[in-house]
């Protein structure tokens, strides 16, 4: 019950805050383009009072914050939310790895970048005694691979041409493989795409899967974990916290709070010059 209402809080947080910002975005640019053009029309008409285009500009100027929230905050808000989803995702995915028992640390959503200016973002990253997972979360309803490997995914009832989330994922396993060697570590990382829409249609018969990759559904999560755990015929055991903060030296920092404070200063520091 505790868990069915966090998800039902965070999916309402969520929808509001996409509500928000779709409804401030389109007031701005029907004020905006309502004013400009009512005060056209006033420029080129005598018919018009003066009440009315005091009005009328006071329409436009209402326009000009909402249409600049769109374009300088409207970006940062998304991210956001898309952070925050994928935080909730990665909570139920790590729901199932607590009934485990097994020792491990957990990332979610990392940002990384390197000194050379190397990106990946990951949805979630597991470190277990003996092996990383890198977990990239899909939340789409529907997947189709055909005979030549290509991955579509169902947009508005048609199947569009989409990137592999297997072929995406393996490029995160090797900059974490990557990352951790120059570190020092050296350490299998396998790579789990997991697919979290119990309504979703998957035809994936002509998938081909590569070594140390499996791709499963949310049910699956805990099996799976704990077979990659076992099959690992590593020796030596990683440090887990030394893992951790390595790899956290690299994380992007995202602070909603700071960078819309930021973006505000910006836009009053433009209207005062």
């Amino acid at each position: 019950m505790f868990k069915k209402y966090i998800s039902n809080s965070y999916l309402k947080k969520f929808s509001f805050l996409t509500i928000l910002w779709l409804a401030l975005t389109a007031s701005g640019v029907v004020l905006l383009f309502y004013g400009a053009i009512s005060i056209l029309s006033f420029l080129f008409s005598s018919n018009h009072s003066l009440l009315e285009l005091i009005v009328t500009s006071s329409l436009a100027f209402i326009g000009l914050p909402l249409g600049w929230f769109h374009f300088h905050i409207a970006k940062h808000l998304k991210k956001y939310i898309s952070t925050q989803k994928k935080g909730w995702e990665g909570e139920q995915l790590f729901y199932k790895l607590d009934s485990l028992n097994i020792k491990h640390k957990r990332l979610t959503d990392l940002d990384l970048i390197t000194p050379d200016g190397e990106k990946s973002q990951i949805d979630a990253l597991i470190i277990l005694p003996k092996v990383v997972i890198c977990v990239e979360i899909k939340n789409r309803a529907s997947y189709y691979v055909d005979k030549d490997g290509k991955w579509y995914s169902l947009k508005f009832k048609k199947w569009v041409n989409t990137r592999s989330p297997i072929a995406q994922n393996e490029y995160h396993c090797k900059f974490i493989k990557s990352l951790l060697y120059n570190n020092g570590f050296s350490t299998d990382v396998w790579s789990l795409v997991v697919l979290t829409d119990p309504r979703g249609e998957y035809r994936l018969e002509n998938l081909k899967v590569p070594h140390k990759t499996k791709l499963i559904t949310l049910d699956e999560v805990g099996k799976t974990i704990y077979e990659i755990s076992s099959s690992s015929k590593v020796d030596t055991f990683l440090n887990l916290d030394s893992i951790e903060n390595t790899i956290l030296k690299y994380q992007e920092p995202f602070d909603f709070e700071k960078t819309i404070k930021k973006e505000l200063g910006y836009f009053i520091k433009y209207l005062i010059e």
